[in-house]
């Protein structure tokens, strides 16, 4: 794939770092039978109130990573939203952790990323290696 954003080194080391970190969070197993990734934030939401804040952290610093490669104000609003949503409904017993399961705001938030700069979404096939 050819895009003038991958000419960048820097730019794509970047990107590197906050797609494996999005894996870490959102892909890092995969549900046998069901195609489905987990990461830490989905378990660490088991643990009720102190899971979802722990994992806040490392998705704060994906926003910040975010604005620093020079993502519009706009894209970064959809990306807190995805944030808040992610951690008040995964705050909730039970109910959380299923949506936590489904809803992977990191993930989404990585999909704004990439767009951002032109180049696919983050692939959900358990490659440890971006597509980009």
């Amino acid at each position: 794939m050819t895009n003038q954003h991958l000419q960048n080194p820097t730019l794509v080391k970047q990107l590197q770092d906050v797609y494996f970190l999005v894996k870490l969070l959102d892909g890092l197993f995969k549900i046998p039978m069901m195609n489905k990734f987990i990461g830490i934030d989905a378990i660490a939401g088991l643990l009720p109130g102190l899971g979802d804040l722990f994992t806040l952290l490392p998705s704060v610093y994906i926003l910040w990573r975010a604005k620093a490669l020079g993502v519009p104000s706009q894209k970064i609003l959809v990306m807190i939203s995805n944030l808040v949503i992610d951690t008040t409904v995964g705050s909730i017993p039970f109910v959380g952790d299923w949506f936590d399961f489904f809803w992977q705001a990191n993930i989404k938030n990585m999909n704004i990323i990439l767009r951002h700069f032109g180049l696919p979404d983050y692939q959900k096939n358990g490659s440890k290696t971006p597509s980009f």
